[in-house]
């Protein structure tokens, strides 16, 4: 306003934002319009001909004049003259949330964001992977904010379901493999579908005596001791005395009740038999009927290990040869079958005695008063003799003398 040379002034037109009032230059910050000193750009400290056109600028971290820009990992906020660190994991920005490029760029989702990809985690200094049971995960691999599964749980553990296992690998729960209804591998049952009848949790295998029909545990005949895909087709057999699986029928001189799972023994007679009653062969063979009963043939008895013939006397016998059930013939009588009274005791009774009763002939002489009488009986005898087919006259003369 006032001055004693061109450049020496004493006084400013305007002395606001003015060093002093020997130049009348503007303050640091501020630039000379022409008519007064106005304020430069934030990104300045010094500027010329207008605010942006930076001399010097207001922050280490910006560039050369006349821009001033922030250098990279930098970004301006608008307003303060100091540039602000962009945040991790941005390695450049252009604002606290809007990043050009990532501080490690792998497994980022973008560059605007860059956060980390579905199914990784941000470490603090990069992306690293989730546990495979997770969808996405943060903090940790394990902490799981989505799983990797429906047949999950809830975060953030994300195990299987019930009724799945875990296979330690896959993000896929595998489906528990029947008879397990729950597992913890393929192999391995915590509990049992369909579970009567099973051994145990643990492989959930039929029981002895049980077989697996797909849906449950079903019991073997009783042929077996156990038995596999049907009742019938035996592993092993209910006793010893059965021979060998698939069909475990009994041994030989053992019979199969239809029922009861130990062999019966057939019953002497019998070697051989289909029940207690019907024998296919026997145990000794000579002199029996058939080889359905095992009874001894006619004129034989059971001694308990073998036919024996019975006695001559006897038709049939019991117990004893001598004991007879039947005679050999007739005119004898049970259970001796000895011969009749006046019977001779031959092979058999055939020689037959008809005799006149002497001591009623004697006495009816006497009534007629024929004493003493030399009495000449002849008794007429009929010897019956089919052997020889003849008969034969014999003559007995009996002599009565009366005293």
């Amino acid at each position: 306003m006032n001055c004693t040379s061109a450049s020496a002034c004493t006084s400013c037109t305007t002395s606001l934002n003015r060093a002093n009032t020997t130049t009348c230059a503007c303050s640091a910050n501020y630039y000379e319009t022409g008519s007064a000193c106005a304020i430069c750009n934030y990104k300045c400290i010094n500027c010329t001909s207008n605010a942006t056109n930076c001399t010097s600028c207001s922050d280490a971290n910006r560039s050369s004049p006349p821009t001033c820009g922030c250098n990279a990992t930098f970004y301006d906020d608008g307003t303060n003259a100091a540039c602000k660190a962009c945040v991790y994991p941005c390695l450049n920005c252009t604002s606290a949330s809007v990043c050009t490029s990532c501080a490690t760029s792998p497994n980022r989702a973008s560059t605007t964001t860059c956060v980390c990809s579905a199914h990784y985690y941000e470490t603090g200094s990069a992306c690293a992977i989730c546990n495979y049971k997770c969808g996405n995960c943060t903090t940790n691999a394990t902490n799981c904010t989505t799983c990797s599964d429906t047949n999950r749980s809830p975060t953030p553990t994300c195990g299987c379901n019930a009724t799945f296992y875990d296979d330690g690998t896959n993000a896929t729960c595998k489906a528990c493999v029947y008879p397990c209804l729950n597992c913890t591998s393929a192999s391995v049952c915590t509990s049992c579908n369909a579970p009567l009848n099973r051994a145990n949790n643990t492989d959930c295998t039929c029981s002895a005596h049980y077989y697996e029909t797909g849906s449950a545990c079903a019991i073997c005949n009783y042929k077996c001791g156990n038995c596999t895909s049907n009742a019938t087709n035996c592993t092993t057999c209910s006793d010893t005395n059965r021979s060998s699986p698939p069909t475990c029928g009994c041994n030989a001189t053992f019979y199969d009740d239809g029922t009861n799972a130990t062999c019966k023994a057939c019953v002497y007679p019998c070697l051989n038999c289909t029940s207690a009653s019907v024998c296919t062969s026997c145990a000794t063979s000579p002199n029996r009927a058939s080889t359905t009963t095992c009874v001894c043939s006619a004129h034989y008895y059971e001694t308990g290990s073998a036919c024996a013939i019975c006695d001559y006397k006897c038709g049939n016998c019991s117990s004893l040869s001598t004991t007879c059930t039947t005679c050999s013939g007739v005119y004898r009588s049970t259970p001796t079958c000895v011969c009749d009274d006046h019977y001779f005791k031959r092979l058999d009774c055939f020689v037959k005695f008809v005799i006149i009763n002497v001591e009623t002939v004697l006495w009816m002489l006497l009534d007629v008063q024929l004493v003493p009488i030399l009495i000449d009986l002849y008794l007429l005898v009929v010897v019956m003799q089919p052997i020889i087919m003849m008969e034969q006259i014999l003559f007995v003369k009996l002599v009565y003398i009366h005293a």
